[in-house]
């Protein structure tokens, strides 16, 4: 299920976040590498089963985790501030895909929106497009339920992370994206 991220009752604030995750990936990349987040492994260790049968080279700065800063907010120090003040933030992180790599289908509810963990009964996912190469949609996409899209750069997204959804990056440059987990009754629906 698709929805409008204007639906979200603080959607201005989306905009800033945008510009703010732009400025510090730039920084992030200066002094770090991708293999400074957290891999696919974390997400083993902490939901206890892993996302698919091999890596994925899909990696993570989970900057808040049931909306709690992480091991890995202080890499992102203005974003980390700028989600905690996002009202009815549960999940927030920037997410990265490894040239040639996949984010496996699966159902978020299966991982961080899990009710034990999450500690909300429904969230609604933002998805920012941070950088993202230009690139056909076979090369690199995102797919919900059936339906496949061409996500981009300064793309914004949302939907419901309980239907199932992945994404793929057969390009030779690294895709980030910025993921927001939102309380439901923070919603226009």
């Amino acid at each position: 299920m698709w929805l409008d991220y204007k639906q979200y009752n603080h959607w201005p604030l989306i905009d800033e976040i945008l510009k703010i995750s732009q400025q510090e990936l730039k920084w992030f990349l200066e002094t770090k590498t991708p293999y400074d987040m957290a891999s696919y492994k974390w997400f083993e260790k902490i939901y206890g089963h892993p996302m698919g049968p091999k890596v994925w080279n899909w990696y993570a700065i989970p900057n808040l985790r049931a909306s709690q800063e992480t091991e890995w907010s202080y890499l992102f120090p203005e974003l980390t501030k700028a989600a905690k003040n996002l009202p009815g933030v549960v999940n927030f992180s920037l997410n990265a895909i490894a040239p040639g790599g996949e984010a496996p289908f699966h159902s978020d509810y299966d991982y961080d929106m899990r009710q034990d963990l999450s500690k909300a009964d429904k969230v609604f996912v933002i998805l920012l497009g941070i950088d993202i190469a230009e690139a056909s949609l076979e090369k690199c996409g995102f797919q919900l339920g059936d339906e496949k899209i061409r996500f981009g750069t300064n793309d914004i997204i949302s939907f419901d992370g309980d239907v199932v959804h992945g994404s793929w990056n057969f390009t030779d440059q690294w895709r980030y994206t910025i993921n927001m987990d939102i309380k439901q009754e923070h919603w226009k629906l």
